[in-house]
């Protein structure tokens, strides 16, 4: 298991970044064990095979 974090500031006023990284990892087909959230991050626990899998594909559908 790995876990992997989308954390920001700007998480604070940003609503619908979960839904999205949902979809992102439905549309590359990584499934996620969990889920934690806190007003500026969300972390979510995945196959550790897919980690670099998911840094990329997070990477490019977030625009970072």
């Amino acid at each position: 298991m790995a876990k992997v974090s989308v954390v920001g500031i700007g998480m604070k006023k940003q609503s619908g970044v979960a839904g999205t990284v949902f979809n992102i990892f439905s549309d590359n087909e990584i499934e996620f064990k969990q889920v934690t959230t806190s007003e500026i991050s969300i972390s979510y626990t995945i196959d550790s095979r897919d980690t670099h899998k998911a840094a990329l594909v997070l990477a490019k559908g977030l625009n970072l």
